[in-house]
């Protein structure tokens, strides 16, 4: 976090997207006469790309308006068609019913209240009739720690005043401040994903390994980060990491006691392939399904800081999860059943590795529970979206096709996901969703008892002192994690306690954190479920005050001087998420402020 005013906090506090129960806010974009304009590119890029239904598309001048009804402090205008907005995604963009977009703001805007950023996402989520899927593989990730974890915000979204429907506007998956927050340089993001490159400055390569079924499972990667290198050249040490991974994993003997674990942080991994698989992700498992193309992943991410190994995520595309089928595409729910070990060579070859199972395990012990408290979270975005649904329905079946759902083929060229057009059929759907995610919790549970995993096969990926060695970052979230607010549900708690802390922070670094400044002499506030941990650079007086989503004061208090404070919140009684603001005043007379989130 980087000391966000307390007029920002309590505009995010106040109302967060998916559990507060007004209507949605509003975007409103007015393009000039320039017509938003996307073309097929039919381009072909480095090796294993297995699809050339890509398209370029080209920003155009807009206006735009963001009302919140609920809280006027998230409100933004701006009218100088300076800023611009334009297409996103392929086969999204493909349909006519429901496009996806991209705005880009000349200066960078602290959308609800979070960082800073210029360019943000509006996610069309048209293969999602519950709007749920994303939010909750989101949150998941954020419960689980996974940094770079997109904020996301519902709305209904109308352009030239013509009503699009509901759309979910959330962070982009790029390197900046409060996203991915890594060395622009000297560290990288890449992208494995089937599709071909759509323009010619798109960086794209084949992984060396692994090397079976005749080389089609080499991963298509796209390098997202660093940008603007002076020639192919320069990213060649991109190329070379990734590579060092792989091969490792695949043309080394001793596997996995050969290196590999100095790569790669397992932890994240883990987590990130628990996710995708326990949400039964079609982008991530099931793209291709075909065994002369191979089992390609699409938006698939990982990432490496300089002098660190290498990470898991961010999560992103996760509105084909549920159980779709290639078979009887977009349809969700097919089956509780699917494996739950990932089909592509490169994610299975984990699974080879004790150490990766037992963190794959201990993890799933750990987090059930957050898993299982989903469908409450699936009932808060229904309510929350409730008055929205009939609109949003109404107006894809009004697409090109005419007569059938979203369109018929004219408007959605034989992929038409279920489009309820009341709100008792909306329910119906996530209740179908909800009873998918219960049924994957049982079987998931069953799957990995019928491994007998040996959880004292763990260790721990020590930190080494040299930062220009590997280390892990799975203990550890940046900066970027502490400006992202989402909603999730909490339950009772029984007891209270407020005491003083004289634990250091890398003592509190044994667990994972959901927000946590890693950088040493730096002060922020780490929340660790219902245990807020305040540090600050100097001894200070500290007064923290709670809040639940409409902006009612739950607690407030003096936590004392120091320069280590502990609170705990147990006690309040209270099943919803709750808010936290720190103020904190230094001996020097500066003053901090922070903000959070309590977790189950």
């Amino acid at each position: 976090m980087r000391n966000s005013t307390l007029k920002t906090v309590l505009a995010t506090t106040a109302f967060l997207s998916v559990l507060s129960f007004a209507a949605l806010p509003e975007i409103k974009v007015t393009t000039s006469n320039a017509a938003m304009n996307s073309t097929l590119a039919n381009s072909r890029g480095a090796g294993n790309c297995q699809s050339t239904n890509t398209y370029i598309h080209k920003y155009v001048p807009m206006q735009l308006t963001l009302t919140d009804a609920s809280n006027s402090r998230n409100n933004i205008t701006v009218t100088s068609y300076a800023d611009s907005i334009r297409g996103r995604g392929n086969s999204t963009w493909f349909v006519d019913a429901k496009k996806p977009y991209r705005i880009k703001f000349d200066e960078k805007q602290p959308v609800f209240g979070l960082q800073k950023n210029k360019s943000w996402a509006l996610l069309a989520n048209y293969y999602d009739p519950t709007f749920a899927l994303n939010a909750v593989g989101f949150e998941l990730g954020k419960r689980l720690g996974l940094p770079g974890t997109p904020a996301h915000f519902l709305v209904d979204l109308y352009i030239n005043n013509s009503y699009k429907g509901i759309y979910q506007l959330t962070d982009l998956v790029q390197v900046n401040k409060g996203r991915v927050d890594i060395d622009e340089k000297e560290g990288w993001l890449v992208e494995f994903d089937y599709h071909c490159p759509s323009t010619a400055d798109e960086i794209d390569f084949n992984t060396d390994y692994p090397n079976t079924n005749g080389g089609k499972d080499k991963l298509h990667s796209f390098i997202k980060s660093p940008e603007d290198l002076p020639n192919q050249a320069a990213y060649q040490f991109v190329k070379d990491q990734v590579n060092q991974l792989t091969t490792t994993m695949f043309n080394k003997s001793g596997f996995p006691e050969n290196g590999y674990r100095d790569l790669v942080d397992l932890e994240s991994f883990a987590k990130y392939i628990m996710i995708e698989m326990f949400m039964d992700n079609f982008d991530f498992n099931n793209k291709a399904g075909d065994a002369n193309i191979g089992v390609a992943p699409a938006s698939n991410f990982i990432h490496k800081d300089k002098g660190k190994r290498i990470v898991a995520g961010p999560l992103w595309d996760l509105d084909l999860t549920a159980a779709v089928e290639k078979n009887n595409f977009p349809k969700h729910y097919q089956t509780y059943q699917n494996p739950i070990k990932p089909k592509h060579p490169f994610h299975a070859k984990f699974f080879d590795d004790p150490v990766f199972l037992a963190k794959w395990k201990k993890n799933w012990d750990k987090h059930k529970k957050d898993f299982q408290a989903m469908t409450n979270f699936m009932d808060s975005i229904a309510t929350h979206v409730e008055g929205s649904v009939v609109n949003n329905f109404t107006t894809q079946n009004g697409g090109s096709g005419g007569g059938n759902p979203w369109g018929g083929g004219g408007g959605c060229y034989g992929m038409c996901p279920e489009a309820p057009t009341t709100v008792q059929a909306y329910k119906t759907e996530v209740g179908k969703l909800k009873t998918w995610w219960n049924n994957r919790i049982s079987f998931f549970e069953q799957e990995i008892n019928k491994m007998n995993i040996d959880t004292s096969k763990d260790i721990e990926q020590i930190q080494p002192s040299s930062s220009s060695s590997p280390s892990s970052s799975s203990s550890q979230l940046s900066s970027s994690s502490s400006s992202r607010l989402s909603s999730s549900s909490l339950s009772p708690s029984s007891s209270s306690r407020l005491s003083s802390s004289s634990s250091s922070s890398s003592s509190s670094r044994s667990t994972t954190p959901i927000f946590e400044y890693s950088q040493p002499q730096q002060h922020g506030m780490f929340v660790r479920g219902r245990i807020v941990n305040i540090y600050t650079q100097e001894p200070s007086s500290v007064k923290l005050s709670v809040f639940d989503l409409r902006g009612k004061t739950l607690f407030s208090g003096n936590l004392g001087t120091g320069s280590n404070i502990t609170w705990n919140s147990e006690g309040l009684g209270i099943s919803k998420v709750l808010m936290v603001v720190v103020e904190a005043k230094g001996e020097s007379g500066r003053t901090y402020k922070f903000s959070g989130r309590i977790l189950p």
